[in-house]
């Protein structure tokens, strides 16, 4: 053990130029119009995932909104964009894109990419552009890739709603949408 004579003491942290706390500034995103609408399409993307939330009919998403999908599905690193990226790939089944197919096959065959984020994408896909991956991925290394696969080839898995739902959590006791449309996962 080391001896508590020999450890120099502990220097004070450096002070940081305008102190410790500094206030909050608000600004106006109408100003950048980048960011205005990647904030528009994270809250479409979010306003998806409440079981008593939006409502089923037409998923919130189009052309014109595939640049920025496509770069939310890419931005892989960071747990707090987990579910909006998630949201995304479910999304990008919606956008009638060859980009968007291509992207998706990417994610169903990337090994790096986490196996929610390859489902997710294989169960998007159209058909016929998923035919052909359920044969290369049946004997995948990813057990739930594989596992997944297998169901599908079988029949026996049903395509989760564009966007999916978070589950309804079984604590708060409604049974209901606040609208007072009951939602598919209730």
């Amino acid at each position: 053990m080391a001896d508590p004579k020999f450890i120099p003491p502990e220097s004070p942290p450096p002070e940081l130029p305008g102190g410790r706390t500094r206030p909050s500034l608000l600004v106006a995103v109408e100003e950048l119009p980048g960011v205005a609408r990647r904030i528009d399409l994270d809250r479409r993307l979010l306003e998806r995932t409440c079981p008593f939330g939006a409502s089923e009919e037409e998923p919130p998403f189009g052309p014109d909104d595939l640049e920025l999908l496509l770069l939310t599905v890419q931005e892989r690193f960071g747990a707090e964009a987990a579910l909006l990226r998630h949201q995304a790939v479910m999304a990008l089944g919606s956008v009638d894109s060859d980009e968007a197919v291509r992207r998706l096959v990417e994610l169903a065959l990337s090994p790096i990419e986490h196996e929610d984020v390859r489902i997710f994408a294989l169960t998007v896909l159209p058909e016929n552009a998923a035919g052909e991956l359920l044969d290369r991925l049946a004997e995948d290394p990813s057990a739930a890739v594989a596992a997944y696969v297998r169901r599908r080839r079988d029949g026996r898995t049903e395509r989760p709603p564009v966007p999916a739902h978070v589950p309804l959590d079984p604590q708060t006791g409604r049974r209901e949408c606040r609208c007072g449309d009951p939602c598919r996962c209730c």
